[in-house]
C-alpha cells in the first residue's frame, strides 16, 4: 500500500509541473521569439510575424541557455525589425502587460556601438525616432533595467544584471501596483507608476514599428550588445511563478508523451482503487 501511495504521489508531481509549464506557455501570450532561425529573418511562434535584420552584426546559431537550443547575438550596430502592420499588436499595449527574455550582455560589445545611451541595451521596444508613444525593455551596461513609457515615463530600477552570463529579465507592468522587475525569477525592484503608455499616434503623427535588438530607428538607436534568445511579450501581468516557469525549458514531444503517461497511469491506479 506505501509503494502505491508513492508511485501515485509522484506521478502527481510529474502531473503538475507538465501542466504548469503548458499553463504558462500559453497564458496569453501574444509573441515568441525562440531565435532558433539560422538566418533573418526570426519568426514570432505565436502569430506568424516576421522581424527582419537591420543594420550589421547579426549572427545566429550561437549557444543559447541550457536546454533552450540555438540563440542569436549583435556584434555590430544591428536588429530585427517588424513591419507597421506586425507591430500592432505590440503598439496597442497600454498597460497590464509583461515581457521577458533571456540575455547575455558581453562586455568586449559593450559601449562599442554607435547612438544615444549606447551603453542602454534595449530588448524590444518602439523603432521609430522617440515621438512619445509606445514602450521599450532593455538592460543598462552598469546592470540596473529600464522600462520606458514613452512620453510618460523612463522606470530604472538598480537590477544588478551581471555580464557575461545567461540571465532571465522580465518585467510586468501593471495598472494597479506599477512595474515589477525580475532577474532569474527573482524579484529586483519595483516602480510604482501605473499611468498608462500612449499608444495614439505620436508626434510624428503616424503608427511605428517595433524592434528586436535596439529602439528609436537606427538615428538614435540604443543598441543591444550581446546575445538574447526567448523574447516573450504577454498581454497581461504574469505572476512570479509564470515568470519562474520561463526559465524552464518547454517539455518535448517525448515529455508531453511521457506526461500523458504518467496521467494516464494514475488515471489506472485511481480506478482500481474504487
Amino acid at each position: 500500500m506505501k509503494l502505491r501511495c508513492w508511485i501515485v504521489l509522484r506521478r502527481a508531481v510529474a502531473v503538475a509541473a507538465c501542466l504548469s509549464l503548458a499553463g504558462a506557455a500559453s497564458a496569453a501570450e501574444i509573441a515568441h521569439y525562440n531565435m532558433s532561425q539560422a538566418g533573418s529573418p526570426i519568426i514570432d511562434l505565436v502569430g506568424g510575424q516576421q522581424a527582419v535584420a537591420v543594420g550589421v552584426g547579426h549572427n545566429y546559431g550561437v549557444a543559447g541557455p541550457a536546454g533552450f537550443g540555438s540563440a542569436v547575438s549583435l556584434t555590430g550596430n544591428g536588429a530585427w525589425q517588424l513591419s507597421v502592420a506586425d507591430s500592432a499588436e505590440l503598439r496597442s499595449l497600454a498597460n497590464n502587460m509583461s515581457v521577458a527574455a533571456w540575455v547575455y550582455m558581453d562586455s568586449a560589445t559593450l559601449g562599442t556601438k554607435a547612438g544615444v545611451n549606447s551603453v542602454l541595451n534595449r530588448i524590444i521596444g518602439d523603432d521609430a525616432a522617440w515621438d512619445g508613444d509606445g514602450w521599450s525593455f532593455g538592460v543598462w551596461g552598469d546592470g540596473r533595467m529600464r522600462f520606458t513609457k514613452n512620453g510618460v515615463v523612463d522606470q530604472d530600477v538598480p537590477a544588478g544584471v551581471p555580464l557575461d552570463q545567461w540571465v532571465h529579465v522580465a518585467a510586468t507592468v501593471s495598472s494597479s501596483v506599477g512595474t515589477t522587475f525580475y532577474v532569474n525569477g527573482a524579484v529586483a525592484g519595483t516602480n510604482g507608476n501605473t499611468a498608462n503608455m500612449n499608444t495614439g499616434l505620436g508626434n510624428n503623427g503616424v503608427d511605428d514599428p517595433y524592434a528586436i535588438g535596439r529602439s528609436y530607428g537606427a538615428a538614435e538607436a540604443q543598441w543591444f550588445a550581446g546575445r538574447m534568445d526567448e523574447v516573450r511579450v504577454f498581454d497581461t501581468v504574469l505572476s512570479q511563478g509564470e515568470v519562474q516557469a520561463m526559465m524552464v525549458p518547454e517539455p518535448s514531444s517525448v515529455a508531453l508523451l511521457a506526461c500523458a503517461g504518467m496521467m494516464g497511469g494514475a488515471l489506472i491506479v485511481r480506478r482500481r482503487r474504487r
